[in-house]
């Protein structure tokens, strides 16, 4: 197993944080997960997993073993059933080049979710979605290691347990969350004969009858990815340039009577109506999902700067970390004033306040929070005494 002590993770976290994992292993093969997992239980190392980071808040320093996802399909295995193409794909790849792949390659489905950040593991996880689909509509299976019975396992998608941009890989109120470990995901894809272009959501309608007019009938799959990342590069930072995650908080939902309090005191509300069932078919009418972005916006948050951290100029749902021109850990006091992440939590509980003040409504935060156990840098003596035997 090759170890690493005390790794930079400022480039496998879109935020850009310079936080630093005590121990790390690059995982590129599924077989690698049984010894890791043995290998952190054997140590009592508090153990996460870590791939592009475009969806997590990581503290200054990351206790225990992180594992590093890399498990990448050099060859994407095609099978072709008469009805549908499943294509299974390394949980380390990256999300956007996939996307890009499947457009180019003709197995059209996903480009309203081009330009999204982070890998093709981390897709399920939160169950990514934009511009009217979610990716769980073209997940056929995932394939995880579980870390509880030490085999690996394949779930259906009715085991994953999707939901607005959650699963069972992330529900937090659920221990399953940490059980499994996804190293492949197998897409569904139709016949590409099946195709219909997806652009109802406004910024879309928008681009194919202003920016760019073409006939519904006209438009192409690569017409549709290459409208979507032009949105998307339009709309929001560039996480290489400006740390962000994309949308920090998940749009709410409110029942109709809370609805009609809430157009009657503010006429330009955006929100709309959803249909849904719950668990037991019972029909949700009367929800109304509201414009997070719109709320956060009205109480004047949009474009102010607390110090490293901020809120986007043109996108009152994106919180962004502004670059530094240093960014080091060297004293043990220094580590404590340097952890951003707790400044960017601080802006979105000031945040949540505001906007349940005035719109009564919560606001639930979308990334992933690592947790922060004002850990350490590993020592020497610390990594040399880790054991090794079976």
């Amino acid at each position: 197993m090759n170890l690493h002590c005390n790794v930079k993770l400022e480039y496998r976290n879109t935020l850009g944080f310079n936080s630093i994992a005590q121990l790390s292993v690059n995982v590129t093969d599924e077989i690698q997960l049984p010894s890791i997992i043995s290998f952190a239980r054997k140590n009592d190392l508090h153990w996460q997993v870590l791939g592009g980071g475009s969806n997590i808040i990581l503290p200054s320093v990351i206790s225990g073993l992180t594992l590093l996802m890399d498990i990448e399909s050099t060859i994407i295995r095609v099978k072709n059933d008469g009805k549908v193409t499943l294509i299974e794909v390394g949980a380390g790849n990256s999300w956007h080049e996939f996307v890009r792949w499947t457009v180019q390659n003709k197995y059209p489905g996903l480009e309203n979710l081009a330009l999204i950040p982070g890998t093709v593991g981390g897709a399920p996880v939160q169950n990514i979605g934009a511009y009217g689909i979610e990716v769980q509509s073209y997940i056929h299976a995932v394939k995880t290691y579980d870390t509880v019975n030490n085999r690996f396992v394949v779930l259906s998608t009715c085991q994953c347990e999707f939901s607005y941009r959650s699963s069972i890989f992330k529900c937090r109120k659920s221990s399953s969350s940490k059980q499994y470990i996804i190293t492949h995901v197998v897409f569904a894809f139709p016949d590409p004969i099946l195709w219909r272009p997806r652009i109802t959501y406004p910024d879309l309608r928008v681009y194919f009858t202003s920016f760019c007019p073409m006939d519904e009938s006209a438009i192409t799959p690569l017409h549709v990815f290459d409208a979507v990342c032009a949105i998307r590069r339009r709309k929001l930072p560039d996480p290489n340039i400006l740390g962000n995650v994309g949308s920090f908080f998940h749009n709410p939902t409110i029942n109709h009577l809370h609805m009609e309090v809430l157009q009657e005191r503010y006429p330009g509300i955006i929100s709309y109506p959803i249909q849904s069932t719950d668990k037991n078919n019972n029909s949700n009418n009367g929800i109304y999902k509201l414009a997070a972005g719109w709320l956060i916006d009205q109480c004047g948050f949009k474009g102010l700067r607390k110090g490293r951290v901020g809120v986007h100029s043109e996108h009152a749902l994106v919180l962004v970390h502004f670059p530094t021109e240093k960014q080091t850990i060297t004293t043990e006091e220094e580590d404590e004033k340097k952890d951003v992440a707790q400044e960017l939590l601080n802006l979105a509980s000031e945040i949540q306040a505001e906007v349940m003040q005035r719109f009564e409504v919560a606001l639930q935060i979308e990334p992933t929070i690592f947790p922060s156990a004002n850990s350490k840098l590993m020592t020497n003596v610390e990594y040399n005494s880790l054991s090794y035997s079976p």
